[in-house]
């Protein structure tokens, strides 16, 4: 797989704040692109969570170009079909030839891995490039026009270019924007269950969870979705449902126990999944605040990953925007060879990042919006999202945005 080089005679020093996917992904396309890339993280050690995560074509053609294949082949599982049924389980739609079909069209597959298996593959790659990752190193302050971070132990450190890669609830977003660009809580709770294959012995879910696929149930009442991971050894399923009320009770137990009340109703097959959980967890979704069309000029920094556009999960995309970002990133300063181009740089990539975050958004709520619509109508919609979502090329338009400005 060919890896993004170019010659530079300047070679920039980017201090990224946060050691998580887009992090770890910024560092990558960073250093590809001939710069020195720093991590700062302020956990003491890598130590990732979560569970299933999906991988759209848009995420893995940026995976592939970083020389990922190798290291994630083996933990990643490839979806063969793609199931649509109503929440009562009635089929909707089914692609049978999946798999061959996304790669025909897009030029690259559709991938679904465990986050931690994600994030330790990132990790082994940016380590294999060299690049330093501090850990127990909070950063606290952003100064000097976004040249200098400062550490909570009082440590300073100084570069070219600052990214704030540290979550949804980043304090130095915070500190940047104000209160307007707190997290806002939103009608949805989501909520994650992990089921553990071998523990499964109903021959009719059996089926399910030893095929490759994705499987989605949408309607008016929830939208959930289930693929396996970790080489078919778990299935990950994902529930999200309007509920305005408290989180409660997060133990094992208890959110099992709210999902089947939930499920009564719904496909007999979930709540058969419920009898072999692994681990639950609930949480009310949150949604980050449109971004700033751009910093102030001279300001040495940007935004990546969920800091900057934190989106709902409708279309599965919070992965695939933060390696969008590392690559538009990292194929924009591929093309600095001096600092006094890297203001250009900096403005192209929050013209090209808010722009796809813009419209990543307008698709999330129009998707969102039709999930009350039956069979054909809504396969209409979520087909025009898909086109526009997966077929699109970061270091593609970023190399043709910044060429078509000089």
């Amino acid at each position: 797989m060919t890896e993004l080089s170019v010659s530079s005679s300047t070679r920039l020093n980017v201090l990224i704040v946060g050691g998580g996917l887009c992090g770890l992904a910024t560092a990558i396309s960073v250093t590809l692109a001939e710069h020195k890339a720093t991590v700062f993280e302020a956990a003491s050690r890598s130590h990732p969570f979560g569970s299933g995560i999906q991988s759209s074509p848009n995420g893995t053609r940026i995976l592939s170009r970083w020389g990922m294949n190798e290291i994630l082949e083996p933990v990643i599982t490839v979806p063969e079909t793609f199931q649509l049924h109503s929440l009562n389980g009635e089929l909707v739609s089914l692609r049978e030839n999946f798999a061959q079909e996304v790669v025909k069209k897009y030029k690259s597959p559709f991938w679904t891995v465990h986050r931690v298996d994600l994030q330790t593959g990132l990790l082994r790659r940016a380590r294999d490039l060299g690049v330093d990752i501090h850990y127990s190193s909070r950063v606290s302050k952003v100064g000097n026009e976004g040249t200098t971070i400062q550490l909570t132990n009082g440590d300073t450190c100084r570069g070219d270019l600052v990214v704030i890669a540290d979550g949804t609830w980043s304090a130095l977003r915070l500190e940047l924007f104000g209160m307007t660009a707190n997290p806002q809580p939103t009608e949805y709770m989501c909520y994650r269950i992990t089921v553990d294959v071998a523990r499964v012995h109903d021959q009719e879910l059996l089926e399910i969870v030893n095929t490759p696929q994705c499987r989605t149930w949408i309607g008016p009442g929830g939208y959930v979705v289930g693929y396996p991971i970790r080489a078919g050894r778990l299935f990950c399923l994902q529930v999200i449902v309007k509920d305005n009320s408290n989180q409660g009770d997060l133990s094992l137990g208890a959110i099992t126990e709210e999902l089947k009340l939930r499920f009564e109703k719904w496909d007999r097959i979930l709540i058969t999944m419920l009898g072999a959980v692994q681990r639950a967890n609930k949480w009310r979704l949150v949604q980050v605040p449109p971004p700033p069309l751009e910093t102030s000029p001279g300001e040495m920094y940007v935004l990546a990953g969920d800091c900057y556009h934190s989106l709902l999960p409708f279309l599965a995309q919070g992965l695939n925007m933060g390696l969008e970002d590392a690559a538009t990133l990292g194929s924009l300063l591929g093309n600095v060879t001096s600092t006094t181009q890297l203001p250009k740089a900096v403005v192209m990539y929050h013209k090209l990042r808010t722009a796809r975050a813009m419209r990543i958004l307008e698709e999330t709520d129009a998707y969102r919006e039709n999930l009350q619509l039956t069979n054909g109508e809504h396969e209409k919609t979520s087909c025009k999202a898909q086109d526009l979502i997966w077929s699109y090329d970061a270091y593609k338009e970023a190399e043709v945005a910044y060429l078509t400005e000089l």
